[in-house]
């Protein structure tokens, strides 16, 4: 059984209000764009920023912050306990890792991929055959759309249906058969 959004955000020593976790994975990729377009709109979420983050990183998250008045901004950087902070956040956004995608789709938290990266180019096709997620590349288009999904409790609750009724099934038993069978039919 999970925690709850307020739950985990309580563990974490979070608000609870909207809150996108911006995950800039194991290298530390990513930009401040969309982080200057939630300022440009004044919207003043709770942002907590996660992976391989440099000191200068923090900084300028935290300088950003402080350009608009009730912009939370977190930057605890690379996490032990990444599913709980998952589970503390309304969206997820950042690169396109196999691990985070998977791991906030099956925790019920939808992802905003704003860098596809080649190994992961299907994820788009999943994502619009699902609707559980987003791939936007454009900074303002992912603040128009997170705005939006933020304001729309009615979309929030889709969403959630949508994330519960993903054909997901995690069995180290149905991977091995499902390898074995791919290479049978590679051998035949």
């Amino acid at each position: 059984e999970h925690l709850s959004k307020s739950q985990a955000r309580q563990s974490l020593g979070l608000e609870d209000r909207f809150t996108i976790l911006l995950n800039l994975g194991g290298e530390g990729i990513g930009s401040t764009a969309l982080i200057k377009q939630l300022i440009k709109n004044k919207l003043a979420w709770q942002v907590v920023v996660v992976g391989n983050l440099s000191e200068h990183t923090k900084l300028r998250f935290h300088a950003l912050a402080r350009e608009l008045p009730g912009m939370n901004i977190h930057t605890p950087g690379f996490v032990s306990n990444i599913g709980l902070y998952m589970l503390a956040c309304d969206v997820q956004a950042g690169k396109a890792g196999a691990n985070a995608l998977m791991e906030s789709l099956s925790l019920g938290r939808p992802f905003m991929i704003n860098e596809l990266l080649h190994a992961a180019r299907d994820t788009q096709a999943f994502f619009d055959e699902y609707k559980v997620g987003w791939v936007i590349r454009r900074p303002k288009q992912q603040m128009i759309t997170l705005k939006n999904f933020a304001e729309d409790q009615q979309a929030q609750r889709l969403m959630q249906e949508r994330l519960a009724s993903l054909p997901l099934s995690f069995s180290s038993d149905l991977f091995v058969n499902l390898l074995l069978n791919e290479m049978q039919a590679l051998a035949d």
